[in-house]
């Protein structure tokens, strides 16, 4: 709730600051700048719940690029076939 009244009072200032720079160019940054500042919580909110879903770019190792070679993984389950043809799970 708080990040959507941000994001508003953000673009609200960005709007009047555009509008008031043809008048008064120092009151127009000033009020651009200041609904930049209001406008980046939300969109750094937004940001790490993206991340949190969809995840986010892959690490790299400390040596750079390349693919790191996988251990012995353990097999818990493993379909065989009986003396019958059946697929049987042991």
């Amino acid at each position: 709730m708080i990040s959507t009244i941000l994001a508003l009072l953000g673009i609200t200032l960005i709007y009047t600051g555009f509008l008031a720079s043809s008048a008064h160019i120092t009151t127009g940054i000033v009020a651009t700048c200041a609904g930049v500042v209001f406008l980046a919580k939300p969109a750094l909110e937004a940001l790490k719940l993206y991340r949190k879903h969809f995840g986010g770019a892959p690490q790299s190792g400390p040596r750079g690029g390349g693919s790191r070679k996988r251990g012995a993984q353990k097999v818990y389950l493993k379909i065989v076939k009986s003396e019958d043809e059946k697929p049987t799970i042991h």
